[in-house]
């Protein structure tokens, strides 16, 4: 699905600048040269930064400890485009306890962050009928829950799939825009039967882990390390 390429503007995540210690006394005319030169790069940083926090990416760099030691901010506009790449689970193990509701409700949101943020966002579900786009790559709707909507679950968990098409195109995206950053959200319960051995890493990459029976096995937090991407459970990203 080759989408026409999108000037877009994009949120970095950062933390702060934090005021400069006071200059060791005696330091020569060069040294304070060079420390004011320095409080000028951190004043143009500060200045790229916004008040605003950013707590997704606050909650992210926590690793979901509790209480936060790491407050992220959101970074002022850029002309680097970002796309947001969703690969949601719709099998028959996500229907219990509500927990396809509840991430299609993640989905939304992060949709809705990326249409304030004017940066794109592309949506494909995998479960009884294999790998199909729920939204192709485009500019981020303000809303997305009709298509959303049209969404069922069933069937098997072809995650292996979804995660072998996601790299190929996250391959062929960056080949043709060498700029574009792509952050990808695995949402699933991890409930499949495939091997989930040699998988292909998906770059910055965040798995949500739906699994909501009470005996929890522990296979989302498995496949984050696997991809080596940053783990999150549903309840921390319905709070973030």
């Amino acid at each position: 699905m080759p989408p026409q390429a999108q000037q877009t503007v994009a949120t970095e995540w950062a933390v702060p600048e934090i005021p400069g210690a006071p200059r060791a006394k005696g330091a020569t005319s060069s040294q304070a040269s060079r420390d004011h030169s320095g409080e000028q790069a951190g004043q143009q940083r500060a200045r790229r930064e916004t008040r605003r926090p950013d707590w997704f990416a606050t909650l992210v760099a926590n690793r979901g400890r509790m209480p936060w030691h790491d407050l992220k901010f959101r970074r002022a506009r850029t002309g680097q485009p970002r796309l947001h790449l969703v690969l949601l689970d719709t099998s028959a193990s996500t229907l219990g306890r509500g927990a396809l509701g509840r991430a299609k409700g993640v989905v939304e949101s992060l949709a809705q962050k990326a249409y304030a943020a004017r940066e794109q966002v592309a949506v494909m579900g995998f479960g009884s009928n294999g790998v199909t786009p729920i939204l192709p790559r485009r500019r981020a709707p303000k809303r997305m829950l009709a298509q959303l909507d049209a969404t069922g679950g069933g069937g098997g968990t072809p995650i292996r799939e979804a995660i072998a098409r996601a790299a190929r195109l996250i391959g062929q995206w960056q080949r043709r825009e060498p700029g574009l950053h792509i952050r990808t959200y695995l949402i699933t319960d991890g409930r499949t039967r495939q091997p989930l051995d040699d998988l292909p890493t998906l770059g910055d990459c965040v798995v949500v882990d739906t699994e909501q029976s009470a005996v929890k096995r522990g296979r989302g937090e498995r496949i984050a390390e696997q991809l080596g991407a940053v783990y999150q459970t549903l309840p921390l990203m319905e709070a973030s």
